[in-house]
């Protein structure tokens, strides 16, 4: 009768060398390579952090930028509103609030209306009363004069930074211009906006036409 053998646990020399290995810890190689790879995702994640945290700087930046730039615009389209011909045929932006002294003559009545408003009919044209003045604004419109055209006075009240203080933050207002200048008849008046950077980067262009310039020939 044959004896049973029952099978052997031993292992293979080479597998058992594997399962000291692994009993015994990592070897210095798998050590070196794990501590790459954590190095590496490491540098990864603070380099993915930095360039959030630059993202959302720049964004904020951005957004404050962008609300200055639009309150320069709305008070640039206020001063359009107000400037006027009335009393100076070459256009001016009068003292506020208006009163009886400096309203236009033809808007100078009685009662609560007396003097005329924003967009009343004796607000933005000379006094028909006066021809002089009526002449001399329909001369400002066609000036190939800047200082006397209907928009020079509009220009320079814009870039008066005592009256109209620039908008801060890293941003610079350039000085307004009259589009094509060489063109008598154009009353469109541009300004820009422009940050700190070398060169400076423009961050807005707007064109505005003082709303005096409608009653122009």
């Amino acid at each position: 009768m044959k004896s049973f053998k029952p099978p052997s646990h031993h292992l293979h020399p080479e597998q058992g060398a594997v399962l000291r290995t692994c009993a015994h810890g990592f070897t210095l190689l798998e050590v070196l390579v794990s501590s790459i790879v954590i190095i590496v995702a490491t540098i990864g994640s603070i380099a993915a952090f930095n360039l959030i945290t630059q993202s959302v700087r720049g964004t904020g930046l951005r957004a404050d930028q962008s609300r200055r730039i639009d309150a320069q615009i709305a008070e640039i389209s206020r001063i359009s509103e107000i400037y006027t011909a009335c009393r100076v045929p070459q256009g001016e932006v009068p003292a506020t609030p208006v009163t009886v002294a400096t309203a236009c003559a033809g808007a100078v009545g009685t009662g609560p209306t007396a003097i005329g408003a924003v967009g009343d009919s004796f607000y933005f044209f000379p006094d028909p009363a006066n021809a002089g003045n009526v002449n001399a604004f329909f001369t400002a419109c066609r000036s190939t004069t800047a200082s006397t055209h209907i928009t020079g006075n509009f220009v320079a009240r814009i870039n008066n930074n005592a009256l109209f203080p620039q908008p801060g933050g890293g941003v610079t207002r350039n000085a307004a211009t009259r589009v094509e200048p060489g063109i008598a008849d154009n009353h469109v008046v541009e300004v820009t906006w422009s940050d700190a950077s070398v060169p400076p980067r423009v961050l807005r262009i707007f064109r505005i036409s003082p709303l005096v310039t409608a009653w122009c020939p």
